[in-house]
């Protein structure tokens, strides 16, 4: 495998899962490879061949404070309520 196939690959799999993002900032856990916060890899078992994995998709949600008034900030350990 040739060094760029490789690097390309590398980065897929780190790529994992939905990330969240708020006002443009990540918002951890959200999106970390072994975070399943969607519980895809949980459904998938139930039926694998209808179902994707966490780590056969990769995406963000962009959300705004000044558009989501409801969303609250949870403490340093990350994640939003």
């Amino acid at each position: 495998m040739n060094i760029a196939r490789k690097k390309v690959k590398d980065d897929l799999d780190e790529a994992v899962g939905i990330s969240i993002y708020r006002d443009k900032f990540r918002v951890l856990p959200y999106g970390e490879k072994n975070n399943d916060w969607l519980r895809l890899d949980h459904r998938r078992i139930q039926n694998p061949t209808m179902r994707l994995s966490n780590n056969q998709i990769v995406g963000y949600i962009s959300i705004s404070k000044e558009k989501k008034q409801r969303i609250k900030g949870q403490d340093k350990s990350g994640g939003i309520s």
